[in-house]
């Protein structure tokens, strides 16, 4: 059964992404945003913390909604990578290197 424009399709609030992590707010049926065409849009929240995100899909709620899972999926997974450590300073070498011309 189709929800009227503006009637919630979705929430969600994924246990394991913490407290500061992006989750589903709402995604619901929506007019076309401005420049768009056609009546099958629906726009998404997702937050993370006092921060939102807004956007607009179009297709029907069961392709949108996995689209707007795969984004606040990729999102975390950005928040939780460990890059490595790097030194940036240089290390001195253990015995001098010979220069050509250089006399013993």
């Amino acid at each position: 059964m189709p929800s009227r424009a503006g009637a919630p399709l979705t929430e969600q609030t994924p246990s394991d992404v913490g407290e500061d992590g992006y989750r589903i707010v709402a995604i619901q049926r929506a007019d076309a945003p401005s420049g768009g065409v056609g009546r099958d849009w629906h726009k998404y929240l997702i937050t993370q913390g006092i921060n939102t995100i807004t956007g607009y899909r179009r297709g029907d709620a069961a392709a949108v909604t996995t689209e707007v899972e795969k984004i606040v999926a990729a999102l975390n997974e950005r928040r939780h990578v460990r890059r490595g450590r790097v030194d940036l300073r240089p290390s001195r070498r253990a015995t001098p290197v010979a220069t050509p011309g250089d006399s013993e």
